[in-house]
């Protein structure tokens, strides 16, 4: 009888990409303080690069909406899948613009606002300009995170070849 596969084969290819495997996450554990590092740059970098709208203030003084809101929301969070600062849902809007659009109703019969005339049933938003605040943040950010590549850099490679 002829020998058609060998299992033990596919066993042991299994096992040297299991370890291969761990030994990538012992190296993903050791490069986390620095990604922890650099991410807490880029986050201090974004937050001073985001834009902060005015406090809305209705006729009688009472604040009815608190600007910076995008500003405040940015927090930096750190994974086994990787990391990344995040915000409010509409900081695409904000960083990639909108084009004209239409802006109707969705819980009233109409629209209204500080300093209109009177009620409107339908408003042509003339759309917003891009705002790409992450990319200058990175700008802003890169000599630190040069320095910290530098500092880290060098001890991290030492880990890694070690293993």
């Amino acid at each position: 009888m002829a020998k058609l596969f060998s299992i033990a084969i596919a066993f042991r290819q299994m096992e040297q990409a299991a370890a291969g495997i761990a030994a990538a996450e012992r190296q993903l554990v050791k490069t986390a303080p620095l990604l922890h590092a650099a991410g807490l740059v880029l986050l201090d970098a974004m937050r001073q690069q985001a834009p902060v709208g005015q406090d809305k203030v209705s006729y009688d003084g009472t604040l009815l909406h608190r600007g910076g809101t995008l500003q405040r929301s940015l927090i930096f969070r750190q994974g086994s899948a990787g990391a990344g600062v995040y915000g409010v849902d509409y900081a695409d809007f904000v960083i990639h613009g909108t084009a004209p659009h239409l802006i109707m109703p969705v819980q009233k019969r109409a629209l209204w606002w500080q300093g209109s005339a009177h009620p409107v049933s339908r408003v042509q938003h003339p759309g917003t300009q891009p705002n790409d605040f992450p990319l200058r943040a990175v700008e802003h950010a890169r000599p630190a995170l040069e320095v910290l590549m530098l500092e880290n850099g060098r001890r991290l490679i030492s880990l890694i070849a070690r293993r």
